[in-house]
């Protein structure tokens, strides 16, 4: 059976923005993904610096606050970019 008598057979159309629009959503995905990544490795930091000893200088706990403070201005100052 040929392709041009195969009732399966659908041939592949482009569509130029409609790909371009799906590449930069996969984007924004891959860079929200990452985003999410670092916040549950500082979230898991916090947690084991409470729980290890109650938050002393060698629980890691200051540095994991301090990350979390750093990225929290990162979020904040991007939500500010994106209001008219």
């Amino acid at each position: 059976m040929s392709r041009d008598t195969d009732e399966h057979f659908h041939p592949v159309e482009y569509d130029l923005d409609s790909d371009i629009d799906t590449l930069k959503l996969a984007v924004d995905m891959c860079r929200e993904a990452e985003r999410a990544e670092e916040w549950k490795s500082i979230a898991v930091a916090l947690a084991l610096a409470i729980q290890v000893s109650g938050w002393t200088p060698q629980s890691g706990g200051t540095e994991a606050l301090e990350e979390f403070k750093r990225l929290r201005r990162q979020e904040y100052m991007a939500s500010l970019r994106l209001q008219p």
